[in-house]
């Protein structure tokens, strides 16, 4: 691998960065070793069996992890083509309409993750679905943690690559975007687009009047989606609110009982 050369040059295959598969086989251990410390410890309950099941499953997927990504070379490769993770699958560069870093989760060892936006009807290998690494259908996150590129490195090979294929991507995406905004965005984009290469100088259409009927239909749509994804989180934060406001005077009451003179 040669960061020196120009992105988009040559492909770029990210490898885990030196003691990472140490890091991780570390973490197996002592998560199978709490399990085993629980189940012998813990007297007979529903609680031991749970606590035991589920440290004893994160320690096996984290061992699985760590030798599958040691094992694979190559953890992340870049190409022309897309993006191929050696555990999760792969997905097409006509299949990504934005691209992102997200760093939200990264100090509390969540991240930094690659973000891919999908494009409706987008191709992916079913890996992505696996539990943890697909949060929702409409996007990618890909750990960017423990490898031996950058964030910012491997972002600008991704985007780079990704600029090479047409058609273009949604350069303002951002991972909080529905994938019903991002289509009508790109959609948006693209008339745009159509109507600037028809007022270049030597167009043969320069001198035509410009249809922006196209334009304008694709800013409506946009401008309805983005509504709609407005009105979905203000109806998310009120049934929050709602909680809220129940589980506050659910607590309330059972204190008012438990001092109320009998």
């Amino acid at each position: 691998m040669s960061i020196d050369e120009p992105a988009g040059a040559t492909p770029l295959d990210v490898h885990l960065e030196n003691g990472a598969f140490a890091k991780m086989l570390g973490g197996a251990i002592a998560l199978l070793c709490l399990a085993v410390s629980v189940f012998a410890t813990v007297p007979s309950s529903f609680l031991k069996w749970t606590a035991t099941a589920l440290l004893g499953w994160l320690g096996v997927q984290v061992l699985v992890t760590a030798f599958a990504k040691n094992a694979s070379g190559a953890v992340l490769r870049i190409d022309r083509q897309g993006i191929r993770h050696a555990i999760l699958g792969a997905v097409r560069w006509q299949d990504v309409g934005g691209i992102a870093v997200d760093w939200s989760g990264a100090r509390r060892g969540r991240g930094p993750f690659l973000v891919l936006g999908l494009v409706p009807g987008a191709i992916a290998s079913e890996a992505w679905t696996i539990p943890g690494a697909l949060n929702a259908s409409d996007r990618i996150q890909i750990s960017l943690r423990d490898l031996d590129c950058t964030p910012a490195q491997i972002y600008q090979h991704a985007t780079a690559l990704r600029d090479l294929i047409e058609p273009p991507r949604l350069k303002s995406w951002d991972p909080g975007m529905s994938q019903e905004v991002l289509a009508a965005a790109l959609a948006r984009e693209r008339d745009l687009s159509r109507m600037h290469s028809r007022l270049e100088p030597g167009s043969a259409a320069a001198s035509d009047p410009v249809d922006q009927s196209g334009f304008v239909a694709s800013s409506r749509a946009l401008r309805r989606a983005m509504d709609k994804d407005a009105a979905r989180d203000r109806n998310w934060l009120a049934w929050l609110a709602w909680v809220s406001l129940i589980a506050s005077g659910l607590g309330l009451a059972a204190r008012l009982m438990r001092h109320w003179p009998h």
